[in-house]
């Protein structure tokens, strides 16, 4: 599919000049040959023709507009597909958006505004009566034809109150613009016609008062303020204030039936204290702009008082829309989406350079990573691809600001950088390929993971962002899966796609004001609410990394975005001592720091987060030492040795031990979590080596993790030949089938703290 159709011809339409744009969809104005009028075309991006949800809601959006004979509702006048490419053919109206009429000069008269929102009421009461809910209110939907009659247009996210097929937005997902969102919407309750009429309150008071009633540094901030906040007086009559704020009620129960009803209530409120504006002798009114669907700027803050949350909430101005974080539809320029879908040509097997690419590595849509061979150097390396056909797009400079800030950096845990070149529009960074993956991947598959690993990751990954905060650099966007692994566990810092550079004049053109970029597990609190980014924000981050690592849960969840956002303002996390017994509360303390709500109360850097956390884990191991003596035997082996591990439990037992022994070579993934509790907890490991063993996944991850926790190890031969692992360490050949020697049991009593009655203890022949 092409990224601009200017020019072409679809069905039964010559296509002209693109006369708006957006993440989903640009719109042409065209001209229908059968009959020369012209119609607006809306085309689905070319990126987005081969995913099904965005295909269904572009033919929902088709289906609902066909669907309503109604005047202030757009009319759509055909639906198509040309060649692959679907359209929709609507009424192309040329006198601009209530957007433009709201912000323009001079202002509406008290008048003119009624009239416009009865008749965007009569369409919308409409549209619920025919069970249809538009979801996405606002006023660049809201089109003028050239007699000035208004339309309610855009149901490209609409939903039907009795289909269930609206499962094309993904679950949890927050599906509106942010100035306009319903608390319903925001905290993922179920969404009826009451969310198109808290909306539609918000459009009459931004008419009445000259502003959205509620605004925010970011949209984290600006949704608490929807969900929490009472609209602010201004300087509307208390008759009028009344009627809006029963509209924007929390509750959608206690708002208007309808909107003609509140359009009704908002007349009779209004009275002789709502005075038409005079215009100056001479003055002309302001002429529409063309059609445009394009995001206007929004009104700046005006001041405003206190200092709790709320209250810097009310201070701030909405400036942003992050559409990856919170899945909402956001307008973004044409020109990004080309680039975007440049990297879809890319397969294994194409060339970049002297890089033959040889597999997909990651499952991103802004950029992607490949396994690649270095035909000159004959080497394997990563490499990381983004569309630049436009060489301005925003995602193109971040990529180009990424491979200038590796070619910068030097230090042992930060990902070193080969190479940085551009071939036919794609930009692509080399980096080595690091073979033992991401963090991410090891906490899967390993769940939580020993202290004394973890404490060892800590001081790499701290060292690594002390050096980036000391060439003024922060991450933002710290998290496992952009912390990665060489073959001998060494931990490498990757991914500085949106790291942010102090006081650089280019950085702040990639970053709009008030825009929280990020992940929402592990971001603090003055990410979400838009406050300033300093290297306290790469801190809190790796203390939720570290949470997650030692208790296999994160500190912060949420069943919706907005929920984690406040979880992560407001609460505190439960302690890591709760949630595992064996750490102690000294850790407790030095994690609460990291995640202190005010970045000036967390550690003074990274390295001083590392070196207390360091300390609590020297107490942990001193404290764990001293009571080395007391628990289990765990005995590790395949279901083929199964016989032989119940014989040799018997006599473990015999010997006044406790054993824990699981009958299941092969047990499902929510056992892990039993076996790993299993392990930390025992005083000794006992593993039955032989080729069923040695290629059991269960056994390899038993092993690894009773080496990370320091487990005093009692290998016993069964067949074949030792494992790696214990080449070097001490075992016993067992291979004719027999049980240990009775020293053998003897030394794990005396490890676990007990007294083999019934074996002679020979030092000689004890197992390390």
């Amino acid at each position: 599919m092409k990224a601009d159709y200017t020019g072409t011809r679809l069905g039964g339409y010559e296509v002209g000049r693109q006369i708006g744009s957006g993440a989903t969809a640009s719109v042409y104005q065209a001209r229908e040959l059968a009959t020369g009028r012209d119609v607006a075309i809306k085309i689905l991006q070319a990126h987005l023709t081969d995913q099904p949800g965005f295909q269904e809601r572009f033919a929902s959006e088709s289906r609902f507009g066909k669907g309503f004979e109604h005047p202030a509702i757009l009319p759509v006048f055909d639906v198509g597909d040309a060649e692959g490419v679907p359209f929709i053919a609507m009424a192309y109206l040329p006198a601009g958006s209530l957007a433009d009429r709201i912000r323009g000069q001079p202002a509406l008269s008290f008048g003119a505004q009624l009239a416009i929102l009865e008749r965007i009421a009569s369409g919308l009461d409409h549209a619920h009566g025919q069970g249809v809910i538009h979801r996405d209110l606002k006023p660049e939907n809201v089109l003028f034809d050239a007699d000035g009659n208004a339309y309610l247009a855009d149901f490209g996210v609409a939903r039907h109150t009795t289909l269930h097929a609206l499962r094309m937005t993904a679950e949890n997902a927050i599906v509106g613009t942010p100035t306009y969102l319903s608390p319903e919407q925001i905290t993922g309750e179920p969404v009826g016609p009451g969310a198109d009429l808290y909306a539609f309150g918000v459009i009459a008071y931004e008419m009445l008062a000259g502003a959205p009633p509620f605004t925010g540094t970011s949209v984290m901030a600006l949704m608490l303020a929807h969900v929490e906040a009472e609209p602010p007086r201004r300087k509307l009559s208390a008759g009028v204030y009344d009627v809006l704020s029963r509209m924007m009620s929390k509750r959608p129960e206690d708002r208007y039936a309808s909107a003609q009803e509140f359009v009704r209530a908002l007349r009779a409120a209004s009275g002789p204290m709502a005075p038409e504006p005079v215009p100056p002798p001479g003055a002309q009114p302001r002429k529409p702009d063309a059609f445009t669907r394009e995001r206007p700027s929004m009104p700046r803050p005006g001041p405003s008082s206190g200092a709790t949350v709320l209250g810097r909430i009310r201070e701030l101005a909405t400036t942003w829309w992050e559409s990856r974080t919170l899945r909402t539809p956001v307008e973004v320029p044409a020109r990004a989406t080309a680039a975007r879908y440049t990297i879809h040509r890319l397969a294994t097997g194409d060339t970049l350079g002297s890089y033959r690419l040889e597999r997909r590595l990651d499952n991103g849509d802004r950029t992607r990573v490949y396994e690649a061979l270095d035909v000159r150097r004959e080497r394997h390396v990563a490499i990381k691809v983004i569309g630049t056909q436009d060489a301005e797009g925003e995602q193109a400079a971040r990529f180009r600001r990424e491979a200038q800030l590796l070619g910068r950096l030097h230090h042992a845990h930060i990902v070193p950088f080969f190479d940085y070149d551009s071939v036919d529009d794609i930009s692509y960074i080399v980096m080595p390929l690091l073979p033992g993956r991401s963090l991410e991947t090891r906490i899967t598959r390993e769940g939580r993971l020993a202290l004394p690993f973890v404490t060892a990751l800590v001081k790499q990954i701290a060292g690594a962002l002390d050096y980036l905060h000391g060439e003024n650099i922060i991450h933002r966007d710290l998290k496992p899966n952009n912390l990665v692994f060489d073959e001998h566990d060494n931990i490498y810092l990757a991914d500085l796609g949106i790291a942010k550079i102090l006081n650089d004049a280019e950085n702040v053109a990639l970053t709009m004001v008030g825009q929280a970029i990020g992940t929402p597990y592990y971001m603090p609190p003055e990410q979400w609410l838009g406050g300033q980014i300093t290297p306290a924000t790469d801190q809190y981050a790796l203390g939720c990394i570290v949470y997650r690592l030692l208790t296999g849960e994160l500190p912060f969840q949420g069943e919706t975005t907005y929920t984690m956002m406040l979880r992560h303002v407001r609460d505190d996390p439960p302690t890591l001592s709760s949630r595992r017994q064996d750490l102690p509360n000294s850790l407790d303390a030095v994690l609460a720091r990291a995640l202190a709500k005010e970045s000036s109360d967390r550690f003074p850097s990274a390295g001083a987060f590392s070196e207390a956390f360091q300390h609590a884990a020297q107490y942990e191991h001193e404290a764990s030492a001293q009571l080395r003596g007391s628990g289990h035997v765990f005995i590790s082996y395949s279901r083929a040795d199964g016989d032989y591990a119940y014989r040799l439990a018997d006599r473990i037992r015999a010997a006044g031990c406790d054993v824990w022994i699981d009958s299941r070579l092969e047990p499902a993934d929510s056992w892990w979590r039993v076996i790993v509790d299993a392990v930390e907890g025992c005083a000794a490991f006992v593993s039955i080596m032989s080729p069923t063993a040695l290629e059991s996944k269960w056994v390899e991850r038993e092993i690894l993790l009773a080496d990370r926790h320091n487990k005093p190890a009692f290998p016993l031969l069964l067949g074949g030949e030792p494992f790696p692992i214990y080449v070097g360490t001490q075992y016993l050949d067992v291979r004719a089938g027999t049980l240990p020697p009775d020293p053998f049991f003897s030394r794990l009593a005396q490890v676990v703290g007990k007294r083999d009655p019934a074996a002679r203890a020979t030092p000689e022949d004890s197992v390390a």
